[in-house]
């Protein structure tokens, strides 16, 4: 389990605009993303940031360029402390793992399978499953990445990243707010903010393209990848306490 960061200087919640933080926020997300004991799903596969590297800018520098990326500020040093990444659940052509051309994904694609599954559950009850002639952008806004610097942690610095990013979605029009949490600690933080299960795939039964159980291993409390969606028609901020 994650423990209470060192760090306890004053961070702001911020827009990301600045195009010269990417770096800082791209490490940010490969130090929680890949190192051992982090994110479950890539801690079994033995996913490192070589093999992540490249998803950085093929899919999280677009979601950057959409304008509804958030960064942790610790205004004292200039260190980027936590991130929250994303955009339209409908992405722009040729920026999908849908489009086979754009992704070389390597040994992400266990990840990127399992992700697509429980999309494949999920977006059916919005009418976007791929092919949906009426499919469209501006119904669900997806939460793509979210993390924080391990020297942050326990201080709630990932919820109040998500409750922006979640105004943001919310003034922008989209009607639901989407997350696939992988790990219990990420589902946790979207319940408080009023998510609900709207799909769930379990890693002790889900197997492969290869038909391998790649996943079993995965120790609790991290026992499926679900996902997670917020209504934000009815939504309103938590009062900060």
């Amino acid at each position: 389990m994650a423990t209470a960061g060192t760090a306890t200087r004053n961070v702001v919640i911020q827009r990301l605009t600045d195009s010269r933080l990417f770096d800082q926020v791209s490490d940010v997300i490969l130090r929680c993303f890949c190192e051992p004991g982090g994110e479950p799903v890539n801690d079994i596969l033995g996913i490192t940031s070589s093999d992540f590297q490249h998803m950085i800018g093929a899919s999280v520098s677009p979601m950057y360029q959409e304008g509804a990326c958030f960064v942790a500020m610790d205004i004292g040093t200039g260190r980027v402390a936590g991130a929250v990444v994303g955009g339209d659940m409908v992405p722009l052509p040729g920026r999908s793992s849908e489009d086979p051309s754009v992704f070389d994904l390597g040994k992400l694609r266990d990840p990127m399978d399992l992700i697509e599954a429980v999309e494949g559950i999920y977006l059916p009850k919005r009418g976007l499953a791929p092919g949906n002639p009426t499919r469209r952008r501006g119904v669900v806004f997806h939460h793509w990445m979210f993390v924080v610097h391990p020297d942050y942690r326990g201080q709630r610095l990932l919820e109040r990243l998500l409750v922006a990013q979640l105004g943001w979605a919310k003034t922008a029009g989209y009607l639901y707010s989407v997350a696939e949490c992988t790990s219990r600690y990420s589902w946790a933080s979207m319940q408080r903010l009023g998510a609900v299960e709207q799909a769930r795939i379990n890693y002790a039964t889900w197997r492969n393209r290869d038909g391998v159980l790649s996943l079993a291993g995965i120790p609790p409390p991290h026992t499926a990848c679900v996902c997670a969606e917020v209504d934000l028609v009815g939504w309103k901020a938590p009062v900060e306490r």
